[in-house]
């Protein structure tokens, strides 16, 4: 069991992940406000972060580099719509993120993603 949390700006996103993941035997804190993003990493340890890169406080790149740069070990999985990925992935991957997920997706992808990078060293 891994101790994950989310992060996005989109209510519905949160609600869904958060369902899945706990589904899946984990435990799942979920945040809309990016901007308290720094104050959540340091009261408590997760294993996985999950982020999306467009948000209105704090983006999901900065989110990336705080959070690689103070906390090395924590995993990163970043998201954002099919559209967005391109460069702004490359940056993400470069940045720290160890994984990637497509918006929109499905309950079995986002699952897969998670494992995959929970599993991954």
């Amino acid at each position: 069991m891994a101790n994950i949390l989310v992060l996005d700006d989109n209510q519905d996103i949160l609600t869904i992940a958060q369902d899945a993941i706990q589904n899946a035997g984990h435990d799942v804190t979920t945040l809309c406000d990016s901007a308290k993003i720094n104050d959540l990493l340091s009261c408590q340890k997760y294993d996985l972060l999950i982020t999306d890169i467009f948000m209105s406080k704090k983006e999901g790149l900065e989110v990336i580099a705080y959070a690689k740069e103070n906390y090395p070990d924590l995993k990163i999985i970043v998201m954002s719509g099919v559209f967005t990925f391109g460069d702004i992935l490359a940056v993400a991957l470069e940045l720290g993120a160890n994984n990637k997920l497509s918006k929109p997706f499905t309950i079995s992808e986002l699952l897969a993603v998670v494992e995959q990078t929970l599993q991954d060293t």
